[in-house]
């Protein structure tokens, strides 16, 4: 098997603006790949791509429009298969630089800030189906590593970078 360059430069089809550090998770009931992000993206931070003619705006409503995170690069995207919804967490803001770790969800429709900082967050920490409330959460930090676990339903976060260039070894669900 041999790589094939199927979208960019050089081919007949532009598949979205250029971009470095995006995150990319796979929805499979939508049976899509779905990009978030990216240092220099344009208005098109949000899309799924089906096939090398088949990309476009994830966002099918205002709604989902209108409650977009900021755009970020260095960042976590996983797919929960069991909720059947995406979680993105963390990453560079790209409008500041400055690292975050926010966690968002998005259910198909909207984007929700689960949490931010110091804030309390509302998130699943033992896998039962029910949010807790006064749940903390990772530090703001870059390139983690994050991946759904389907048999305990959880998502893990492992390492990344933090300000000042220190490597976290902590890992989180």
């Amino acid at each position: 098997d041999e790589w094939e360059q199927v979208c960019g430069q050089g081919t007949n089809c532009a598949l979205a603006s250029a971009r470095q550090y995006a995150a990319l998770a796979v929805d499979k009931e939508n049976e899509a790949a779905i990009v978030f992000g990216g240092q220099g993206v344009g208005s098109d931070r949000f899309i799924a791509i089906k096939s090398e003619d088949d990309f476009t705006d994830r966002c099918e409503s205002q709604a989902c429009t209108d409650s977009l995170p900021p755009n970020r690069y260095k960042h976590q995207l996983i797919y929960d298969e069991d909720r059947k919804e995406l979680l993105l967490f963390g990453g560079r803001l790209e409008a500041t630089d400055a690292l975050t770790n926010e966690l968002w969800r998005f259910d198909g429709n909207t984007w929700a800030e689960l949490c931010q900082g110091d804030s309390v967050c509302s998130v699943d920490t033992n896998g039962d189906g029910v949010e807790d409330q006064g749940a903390s959460g990772p530090s703001a930090r870059e390139q983690a590593a994050m991946f759904y676990e389907p048999v305990t339903q959880l998502a893990w976060v492992y390492g990344g970078e933090a300000d000042g260039g220190v490597y976290s070894d902590e890992l989180w669900s």
